[in-house]
């Protein structure tokens, strides 16, 4: 799971507390164990978020953001059955690997970025009127 997008753009990021909601309905409903992956940078932004958590289900919770060299990122993903993320690199990197996504798009239009046909599927909130500078990913 990658719940982070980049500081350039926060509304390319799917909330927090949603991925909290999401993650719990994982774990209760399949046992799911949760990978989150992201570089050094999301350390602090996803140690945050597991905060959020109840001690009890931190045993399902593996932080291994920076962690992982691209190609180690790449073997690990083609070992899950599900890849979860905002609009971001691992995201594409997954879908290019075969993967199944469930993915959140806010300020880019999934219609010229995001996966194609089975098995994705795409949340979108159009923001087209936000103050972000489409394609760039930077916000005025």
């Amino acid at each position: 799971m990658n719940i982070n997008a980049s500081d350039l753009c926060l509304l390319r990021r799917w909330p927090k507390e949603y991925f909290v909601a999401l993650i719990k309905e994982l774990i209760s409903n399949y046992s799911a164990h949760i990978i989150f992956v992201g570089s050094r940078q999301d350390l602090r932004y996803i140690d945050s978020t597991l905060k959020l958590f109840p001690s009890q289900l931190r045993n399902y919770l593996h932080n291994f953001a920076g962690k992982f060299s691209l190609g180690q990122l790449a073997y690990l993903l083609k070992k899950l059955r599900l890849f979860v993320s905002n609009d971001s690199g691992p995201l594409h990197l997954a879908v290019y690997l075969g993967i199944a996504t469930v993915s959140f798009f806010g300020s880019e239009t999934p219609l010229i970025y995001g996966p194609e046909g089975e098995p994705h599927i795409i949340f979108y909130k159009n923001l087209a009127r936000s103050r972000c500078l489409r394609v760039a990913g930077v916000c005025a």
